[in-house]
């Protein structure tokens, strides 16, 4: 076993250190070595699809468009929660390296605030996954 059993399924992981986030339904599940330390209840109406790390905070994102921060040291009361509309329905975010304190944020059916804008601004697919190329700006 490498960690305590949940009541539903994992959605979204992360790490920092010794402790492992979980993301189970609208909640997350704070583990230190096999061991539940906090559960944070979600404020969200739909299921987190994505959880980010950036240095002693969790940024949770939710179906719903709730992308919530959480400080390491409170899991009743987030720090902000930021709602992004009824318009949008995220499909995942990422941090880039580039940036200290943004997050990149894809939607569907396509839109994604990806700065510099992607030069195929009439292409529209739906966004699945989206990732940094260290080797893009040498080109």
């Amino acid at each position: 076993m490498a960690g305590p059993r949940l009541p539903a399924d994992i959605t979204a992981l992360a790490v920092s250190a010794d402790l492992v986030f979980a993301a189970v339904g609208k909640d997350i599940v704070v583990t230190r070595r096999l061991q539940v330390e906090a559960i944070a209840k979600g404020l969200s109406s739909g299921k987190i699809i994505g959880l980010i790390v950036l240095g002693k905070q969790l940024l949770s994102l939710a179906q719903d468009g709730l992308l919530t921060v959480w400080g390491f040291w409170d899991w009743q009361t987030p720090q902000k929660i930021i709602q992004l509309g009824s318009d949008f329905r995220p499909s995942c975010f990422m941090h880039p390296d580039t940036y200290v304190n943004k997050v990149s944020i894809a939607f569907h059916p396509g839109a994604a605030p990806l700065f510099p804008p992607p030069p195929f601004p009439g292409l529209k697919p739906p966004i699945f996954c989206i990732s940094i190329s260290f080797f893009s700006w040498y080109r």
